[in-house]
């Protein structure tokens, strides 16, 4: 009869859940934003565009956006009449005569006492939000957030049962062409699952708990660490890796754990990086990611739904031509 040998590293993580739980990176924490609109009216004397994340002031007085690959949201017009509308890609420059150059008028003018106190966690969170790719890194593995290093536990743990298996002496299960095949499988099958659950889940028009962690998801400021919960992952990963010892012998479910584990935490990582200050290059793979999740957030929510890789969104007919998918927003 087999028994159900878990991986330690899942066991463990079940004692270090509650208070390790990062609030201020979680995907599950609640925004404490003012407007998320998309524009915000500035003093008409302002004079120059600056590309610039904006000062602190500028984040409390909604959301700022830096350093975002210009072909993301191609070139949105800016009005210059009356009031000047600036969209989330841009900052304005504010003379230093003007009144917005003062943080206290600044804050005044657009913000009541509440707002101002609700946003001074917020402004500690823009500070924190990496710039480097070694500063992404640190954060991503050795931060407040234990759910992604527990899953490289858990993939090690995996591996080494898988390989015990392989050498044991009373019941041999030799690495075969079955385990890559599954492997492979279980990577592929997240990519498709990726866009099925965040359309279909996480943008439904059912409202449930999942939607509205979502919802706040968009309504923080686009730079922020987002880094879902170790609850979710290894809650998410455990479930999955149950079910497959349920209907596979356990060296293939073990394989396909694995597979299905590595991809789970490269998209933990996608999702992470392109949320960050980390500048891709021009061009590159990081940069497609990063400018197909700009579009979802910043210019229809119904598209652009893929993550790990982009290219699935042209099989779902979600990556539209950019205009299209403004006009019909």
């Amino acid at each position: 009869q087999r028994t159900m040998k878990l991986p330690s590293s899942l066991l463990v993580a079940a004692v270090l859940f509650g208070d390790r739980h990062n609030e201020s990176a979680s995907a599950f924490t609640l925004p404490k934003f003012a407007s998320s609109s998309a524009t915000k009216t500035v003093d008409p004397s302002v004079a120059t565009r600056l590309e610039t994340g904006g000062s602190l002031v500028d984040y409390m007085n909604g959301p700022v956006f830096a350093s975002l690959s210009s072909s993301a949201l191609a070139d949105p017009p800016v009005s210059t009449s009356g009031d000047v509308h600036v969209s989330l890609l841009h900052e304005e420059h504010v003379p230093s005569s003007s009144p917005l150059s003062s943080k206290s008028a600044t804050i005044a003018k657009n913000n009541n006492d509440n707002v101002v106190d609700s946003n001074a966690e917020a402004i500690e969170k823009l500070e924190a939000v990496p710039t480097t790719t070694r500063g992404a890194i640190r954060r991503f593995f050795f931060g407040r957030d234990i759910g992604p290093i527990l899953v490289v536990g858990s993939i090690a743990s995996f591996l080494q049962t898988r390989f015990a298996l392989a050498t044991s002496a009373t019941t041999p299960s030799s690495l075969s062409l079955a385990d890559l095949a599954i492997f492979a499988t279980s990577i592929v099958f997240w990519w498709f699952q990726e866009h099925i659950l965040h359309q279909k889940a996480l943008h439904s028009n059912f409202d449930w708990m999942g939607k509205r962690i979502h919802e706040a998801h968009h309504a923080r400021n686009y730079f922020h660490v987002s880094i879902d919960s170790a609850e979710l992952i290894i809650g998410w990963l455990l479930t999955v890796h149950i079910f497959l010892r349920a209907v596979l012998p356990l060296h293939l479910a073990l394989s396909a754990t694995i597979g299905y584990a590595t991809a789970g935490l490269f998209y933990e990582w996608a999702h992470y990086i392109v949320h960050t200050k980390v500048k891709p290059k021009r061009g590159s793979f990081w940069a497609k990611v990063r400018d197909n999740h700009i579009r979802h957030h910043q210019i229809n929510e119904k598209y652009w739904l893929a993550f790990s890789v982009p290219a699935i969104d042209d099989l779902f007919g979600t990556n539209p031509d950019v205009k299209e998918a403004r006009a019909e927003r």
